[in-house]
């Protein structure tokens, strides 16, 4: 028995151990991944006299650090711009940053370029500017250090000298330095201040130090999703490619067309001519258009874009899902990720013609009978700078974070230019038997599957799919709308049916036991509709306001891309409507228009469903659209002789036309749209915000600053979403 007691009691001995150690450890981690936690706990115990006093210093501290984490997402991870390199004229020419806008004050970094001359040869060197993220990576350089240094130069502005307590009789003296220390965890920004304060109030005397400001920005996963696309961009070289496809798939011998790399006709003469100006000034316009179209793998705002009616769907599905798509393999579905290149970013361009004249080489022979031959060979050169944006439309309770940086892409004789010796090399699929479609795995019962389409008729022949963890396998095939077959059992699966033209329906089925089930599985029908549009002008008058009275056709030279994003469950992939509307109505002007070249208003295929719509319009004048130069003056001391100096703003036309179009349109929008109103219809009418620039008369009344409007066009499009309502006929 006393054995018995003895081993008891070291029973008990040991269990307490374990339970100590287990503690220790729990606290340990506790400590060290939530370290601000418990700085929040301690900072809570204040006397309630003077809480209102630390309320105000964090309300600032908190202003300041947001003020200042905005400055960096608008700057791409820097507070100051001042030490970066930008060329207005060549922004690819040595140049460590890019003018956001002409003579915008705005410099966005790049996160990769080409260090060395676009003329380089054998000697291109690459480098980032891409800045550490904590103190313990870059120390002062790092994004932690710069709003450290931001609070400390804009905290005491906010303070002031407390003047709202003088009234309650407080006297507050600053006893010591501002110290803040910004964390960035993998949650949310802090920032830690001591900031000594002796407080009086009558007889009383208190004393504050500590406060602490919590932002609900997630900057961690934005910085390493934009390290990611750039890792990808160094080693991928996904801009690059996006470049190749574009020259290969606009490519051809046509005077409309880019030169291609390479094409072979028969027949004499010298064929078809280009000038360089203009093939520069087309691939800019289709970097414009397109570079908007990448997408990034595993990201919140990733889609699959369908070929329109009456398009080579192989063609468009190879340009659109796999020539566009950057293959990101980190899942960060909290995030959008946006691409975009504007016209005034001028590249660097070379192509190998004589001069400014672009033409075939040729040679013709006489054996048995006279033929000709002619050669298209043409090498492109090409950098140019690509915006990146990332945002956490999630971040401050839903107001949204942005954060945007450079990627430069350089091709040369048409090829990437290699900026590392070993390209990253993505893993192919790995075939292996699964367990999961193992037949004799499923041992879940039968499970009943009802596909219908959202029209009510039965689908036969849709395949059926069942996805658990990271594993798909084919159930068989629906038989007049009907599928029963035993499945394997598995917790968080997913069913699914497809296809071809109907929208996949997915649904989430758990299988716990060999109990039947029932599923229903609804499939969009897609109809076939006509797009069209109209537009809401804002006319210039002391300001800019909108004529609300009456929307307008658009003109005959502008040109609207309309993109729809069917908006789902979770576990649903996304689809994309994409159509453009080319000039107005009755007048359908020759402009650079359609994806492929060409009106895709008719017959678009549509999907019952809620959307997010976005609208994009694009103006062509003709003749020019100019913005003239303004004589300014400004007055100014030498010593005590006052000078004036003047110049023009800007320094000579801002000109748009058919190769520089205006952006001049927005909208952007959730709308929702049932089977029962596509059943009918036979066109949709949208309509945007339109910048009505050439509305301004006479030319010398339009300024620079107007084109700020085009900023704000999607705020006029939050302004006024009751005018925007797509209407059905």
């Amino acid at each position: 028995m006393a054995d018995k007691g003895q081993l008891t009691l070291f029973v008990i001995i040991g269990i307490i151990l374990l339970l100590a150690i287990g503690i220790f450890l729990y606290a340990q981690r506790e400590r060290i991944t939530v370290p601000v936690e418990a700085e929040r706990i301690r900072l809570a115990e204040v006397p309630t006299t003077v809480q209102p006093i630390r309320d105000f210093v964090q309300t600032c501290l908190s202003t300041v650090a947001r003020e200042g984490l905005q400055i960096i997402g608008e700057h791409g991870g820097y507070l100051d711009t001042r030490t970066l390199r930008f060329n207005p004229a060549e922004p690819t020419e040595r140049a460590s940053a890019v003018q956001f806008a002409p003579d915008s004050e705005i410099k966005v970094p790049y996160w990769w370029h080409m260090n060395a001359r676009n003329d380089c040869v054998g000697d291109c060197t690459f480098t980032s500017e891409q800045p550490p993220l904590t103190r313990a990576e870059g120390g002062g350089r790092s994004v932690e250090a710069q709003l450290d240094r931001h609070v400390v130069e804009n905290l005491p502005k906010c303070l002031g000298t407390f003047e709202q307590f003088r009234a309650q009789q407080f006297i507050i003296t600053p006893v010591g330095e501002i110290k803040p220390e910004t964390r960035i965890t993998q949650g949310n920004v802090i920032v830690l201040l001591n900031y000594p304060l002796e407080i009086r109030r009558a007889q009383e005397t208190f004393a504050l130090k500590e406060y602490v400001a919590e932002l609900p920005v997630n900057l961690y996963k934005i910085y390493m999703l934009a390290a990611n696309i750039t890792q990808l961009q160094a080693q991928y070289f996904f801009l690059e490619r996006a470049t190749r496809n574009l020259i290969d798939i606009f490519g051809r011998a046509s005077e409309d067309a880019l030169p291609p790399v390479t094409e072979m006709e028969f027949g004499f003469g010298r064929g078809v001519m280009w000038t360089k100006f203009d093939v520069e000034q087309k691939l800019m316009q289709m970097l414009t258009s397109y570079i908007p179209l990448l997408k990034t793998m595993n990201t919140r705002n990733y889609q699959y874009f369908l070929a329109p009616p009456g398009t080579d769907r192989e063609l468009y599905e190879v340009m659109y899902n796999r020539g566009f798509t950057v293959p990101l393999l980190e899942p960060h579905r909290s995030l959008n990720v946006r691409f975009s290149y504007l016209p005034w970013w001028n590249p660097y361009f070379h192509l190998n013609c004589n001069g400014q004249i672009c033409q075939a080489e040729g040679f013709s022979s006489t054996f048995a009978f006279l033929f000709g031959v002619r050669r298209y060979a043409f090498a492109y050169d090409i950098s140019y700078p690509v915006l990146v944006e990332i945002t956490n439309p999630d971040a401050y309770g839903g107001e949204g974070y942005a954060f945007r940086f450079f990627l430069e892409a350089n091709m040369r004789n048409n090829e990437p230019l290699a900026t590392l010796e070993e390209p990253i090399i993505l893993p192919a699929a790995i075939e292996d038997t699964s367990l999961l479609c193992d037949e004799a795995q499923r041992t879940g019962g039968n499970i009943t599957l009802i596909v219908r389409t959202s029209a009510g008729e039965p689908v036969h022949n849709a395949e059926i799919l069942y996805r658990c963890g990271t594993e798909t396998c084919s159930m068989g095939t629906s038989i007049r709308g009907r599928l029963v077959a035993p499945f394997p059992r598995c917790v968080g699966g997913f069913v699914t049916a497809q296809y071809p033209d109907l929208t996949p329906a997915v649904q989430p089925l758990d299988i716990l036991d060999a109990n039947p089930q029932t599923v229903d599985l609804t499939m969009g029908v897609p109809y076939s509709v006509d797009f069209t549009v109209k537009k809401w002008v804002l006319r210039k008058t002391t300001g800019w306001d909108l004529d609300a009275n009456q929307a307008v056709n658009q003109g005959p030279r502008e040109n609207t891309i309309i993109m729809l994003e069917r908006k789902g469950e979770e576990f649903e992939e996304p689809i994309m409507v994409f159509a453009e509307v080319c000039g107005s109505p009755f007048n359908k002007a020759s402009i650079p228009c359609g994806t492929p070249p060409g009106d895709t208003s008719k017959d678009v295929r549509i999907y019952p469903g809620d959307y997010h719509v976005t609208i994009h319009s694009f103006h062509y004048p003709s003749p020019d659209l100019k913005i003239p130069p303004e004589k300014r003056c400004v007055k100014y001391k030498i010593g005590h002789r006052k000078r004036t100096k003047c110049f023009r703003v800007p320094p000579q036309d801002i000109v748009f036309n058919t190769e520089k179009p205006l952006i001049s349109g927005y909208a952007e929008f959730d709308w929702s749209v049932s089977d029962e109103q596509l059943r009918s219809a036979k066109a949709i009418e949208f309509s945007y915000i339109n910048f009505g620039l050439e509305k301004v008369q006479p030319p010398s009344e339009r300024k620079i600053e107007d084109l700020e409007i085009m900023g704000r066009l999607f705020t006029y499009s939050e302004q006024y979403l009751d005018l925007l309502k797509p209407k059905i006929t």
